[in-house]
């Protein structure tokens, strides 16, 4: 299957010579009418020279991804009912509207449309998104051969749902915060992202279509824990014997018999054990340490998208730590709090801090950079610091 696929983007877009490296799989195996294969790969050519531009600078991406495929995988594993049939979530995001559409559980397809000022009347903001939406339905049934059997919508905004109901003719169902499985998933949030939803998060590259990772990167993640589990059981056969060749060499040091030569006084069993332990505990502390790409990645799903970096620096050492220096936008002081607990929350459950952090282990100061203010957005932006140990 690997291979046909392959061989069908190599075919589909010769102008993409390196889309061979880059791209998913999977393949329903159910009844034969319903088999489908769905593909994911890189579209755009600058997404390659991007990935490029990065890995140049030591940052190798382990997973590129998309709004539709992460909320893919939370409404199955949260919506009974997702699976089946054809599924409509709209998403709104500032002036933007994101439409993904789903069949049997699958991504389909998805749309972005700009909506007009906000302060307008329901009609003329909704007017041309209802537009939108008919046109969209008529896609679907094109593609899938089947109705929508449910429509669901993300929004700030309570009345939203009711509206929208009201002007297709069709039930628009909430989306809202649910903790167990066929209960609502998310409560709406204001954020300019699409996947504001989804920090704090991790999104894993096993079990699951999430995205695509490079082919190489693949296939040693794939292979990461059979090496991992091959040197540890190395080690230790290793370590066995040469604890045995110390025991026999000791014996036979003394001259005396045969017999002789395998008894060993107690203080020097002792020593060898304790040897063999003190390299066990060194195995040990070194595959706990943290992993440094692992410590980014947790750091940057706790991030609220109104963050930027400033400096992030890791220590990895006998007292492994991390400083964090950001510039964080919001519309006031109450907001930035707000976020800033927010931030601190997900550090804590991310690394399992104990003691947990709290506001009073923040340093704010003066923004100092134009640059910083201006990418604020119309929002006052706020400088922190913030260091810690890690566990």
């Amino acid at each position: 299957m690997e291979s046909f696929a392959k061989r069908q983007l190599q075919a589909a877009h010769p102008e993409l010579p390196l889309i061979e490296a880059f791209y998913a799989y999977r393949f329903n195996r159910g009844e034969t009418e319903n088999q489908r294969l769905s593909i994911a790969y890189l579209q755009e050519p600058r997404g390659y020279q991007l990935y490029e531009r990065l890995e140049d600078c030591g940052l190798v991406p382990r997973l590129i991804t998309t709004p539709a495929l992460l909320w893919e995988h939370k409404l199955q594993s949260r919506l009974n009912e997702f699976v089946d049939g054809g599924r409509c979530l709209i998403q709104m995001v500032g002036q933007c509207c994101f439409l993904y559409f789903f069949f049997g559980g699958w991504f389909l397809f998805s749309r972005s449309i700009t909506l007009p000022d906000l302060s307008l009347s329901p009609d003329e903001r909704f007017g041309g998104l209802v537009y939108e939406l008919n046109q969209s339905f008529y896609l679907f049934a094109q593609k899938a051969k089947a109705d929508l059997a449910g429509i669901y919508l993300v929004s700030p905004r309570a009345e939203d749902p009711a509206l929208l109901t009201d002007l297709l003719g069709r039930e628009v169902k909430p989306l809202a915060l649910g903790a167990g499985r066929g209960e609502p998933v998310f409560a709406a949030q204001e954020s300019d992202s699409p996947v504001a939803t989804f920090m704090g998060e991790a999104v894993a590259l096993e079990n699951g279509f999430r995205g695509i990772a490079h082919r190489r990167l693949k296939r040693e993640l794939d292979w990461k824990p059979v090496q991992t589990a091959a040197v540890l059981i190395g080690t230790v056969t290793l370590l066995a014997i040469a604890a045995e060749s110390l025991f026999l060499w000791r014996g036979f040091a003394g001259g005396g018999s045969a017999a002789a030569a395998f008894v060993v006084s107690d203080a020097a069993a002792t020593e060898t054990l304790a040897g063999f332990n003190d390299a066990l505990a060194f195995i040990s502390a070194e595959v706990s340490k943290p992993s440094a790409a692992e410590t980014v990645a947790t750091v940057m799903r706790s991030l609220p998208p109104e963050t930027r970096i400033k400096t992030l620096a890791l220590a990895i050492t006998d007292q492994p730590g991390l400083r964090l220096e950001a510039v964080m936008a919001a519309p006031g002081p109450e907001a930035f709090e707000l976020r800033l607990a927010a931030l601190l929350d997900r550090l804590n459950q991310g690394f399992a801090l104990s003691p947990p952090l709290s506001l009073q282990d923040v340093v704010c100061h003066p923004v100092g950079n134009e640059s910083d203010i201006v990418a604020a957005g119309g929002q006052s932006a706020y400088a922190f610091a913030l260091e810690f140990g890690l566990p």
